[in-house]
């Protein structure tokens, strides 16, 4: 079975804050664009494997079960 990712409104602000904080931060363009590439990417991980991460405790109530993976620091 294959499963979907699911991108909240509040995590896509979250992922915009996050690129021009290390844009600002490292004056590079490309090391934002670097770093934002790993989160993007990360959670395809679960498409397959949907159990390698852990699992959303705030959803348990949910009959799907969610689970979430942490990408560097």
């Amino acid at each position: 079975m294959k499963y979907k990712v699911i991108w909240s409104e509040f995590s896509e602000k979250q992922i915009d804050d996050i690129f021009n904080y290390y844009k600002q931060s490292s004056k590079s363009y490309r090391v934002a664009l670097k770093i934002i590439t790993k989160i993007l990417l990360a959670p395809d991980q679960l498409i397959h494997n949907p159990k390698i991460g852990q699992r959303e405790f705030l959803l348990e109530n949910r009959e799907v079960e969610y689970h979430y993976i942490v990408e560097s620091n």
